[in-house]
C-alpha cells in the first residue's frame, strides 16, 4: 500500500519504483494507493501505477468531487486528471493481508481529507502508527474551525486506538529525513525513532491543533500552507 503519490511528474514516478527497490520491494506488489488529500503534490500520478500494477485508488469522495471541479491551477491546486471510483469515509477499515487500515476523516486542510492508523512492528514487536492526512492551517476562518474539529477528533481516535507512531506526509514537520537515516544506521536494540511512544504521539497530534488555535488567534502571525 503507498501514501499518497508526490507530484504529479514522471521523474516523481521514477523516484517512487526506485524507493521501493532499493528497500527490496517490489511496484508490481502495489495493491492500493491511499491518497490523504485533493492536493496535487498528495494525489500524483495514481493512475500511473492502477495501470501498470493494478493498483486501486482510494480516496474521499469529497475531494475527488473537489479536485475534479477545479478548472485551472492555482495556490498549489489542480484539477485532478483521471478518474476515481473507489471512495472511503470515516470509520472504514481497510484490510489488506493481515493488517487493517483504520480511516479517519479529517477535513480543514482539504474539504475531503483523511488521516489513517496502521500496526506497525519493530524488531517483532506491535505498535500503532497514525499519520494526520492534511498538515497545513488553511486561510479562512471557516476552514480553520473545521481544521480544529478535525485535529481534536483525529487525537481522539488515535489515543483510542493506541498510537505510538507518527509518520507525516510531509517529512519537514516531524524532522522525518533525520529520522530516517537514523534508522539506517542504529543496530538491532537501539530504539527507533519513530515509535515515540503513546504519551508523546498524544501530544504530536494535539499539536496540529494547537498550531490551529494559535492562527486563529493571531492570524498574522506565521505562514500559511496550502499544501
Amino acid at each position: 500500500v503507498l501514501i499518497d503519490c508526490l507530484y504529479p511528474y514522471p521523474k516523481y514516478v521514477e523516484m517512487i519504483e526506485e524507493g521501493l527497490q532499493s528497500l527490496g520491494l517490489s511496484p508490481e506488489n502495489i495493491q492500493a494507493i491511499l491518497v490523504t488529500h485533493a492536493h496535487f503534490d498528495h494525489f500524483g500520478q495514481a493512475d500511473y501505477f492502477r495501470e501498470k500494477y493494478g493498483a486501486t485508488i482510494y480516496m474521499s469522495k469529497t475531494d475527488y468531487e473537489f479536485a475534479r471541479s477545479l478548472k485551472e491551477c492555482a495556490r498549489g491546486l489542480m484539477p485532478l486528471p483521471y478518474e476515481v471510483w473507489d471512495f472511503i469515509g470515516e470509520g472504514d477499515v481497510l484490510t489488506f493481508g493481515d493488517t487493517d487500515i483504520h480511516v479517519v476523516e479529517t477535513p480543514g486542510h482539504s474539504p475531503g481529507g483523511l488521516s489513517f492508523l496502521f500496526p506497525v512492528t519493530d524488531e517483532g514487536v506491535q505498535h500503532m502508527a497514525c499519520i494526520w492526512g492534511g498538515t497545513g492551517v488553511p486561510r479562512r476562518l471557516e476552514e480553520q474551525q473545521v481544521y480544529l474539529s478535525s485535529a481534536k477528533h483525529f487525537s481522539e481516535v488515535c489515543d483510542r486506538l493506541g498510537a505510538d507512531v507518527e509518520i507525516s506526509n510531509h517529512p519537514v514537520v516531524d524532522n522525518g529525513l533525520i529520522r530516517l537515516t537514523l534508522c539506517r544506521e542504529i543496530t538491532r536494540g537501539v530504539a527507533n525513532p519513530f515509535v515515540i511512544g503513546r504519551d508523546s504521539c498524544k501530544k504530536y497530534t494535539e499539536m496540529f491543533y494547537d498550531m490551529c488555535k494559535a492562527r486563529m488567534e493571531h492570524p498574522e502571525k506565521g505562514r500559511h500552507c496550502d499544501r
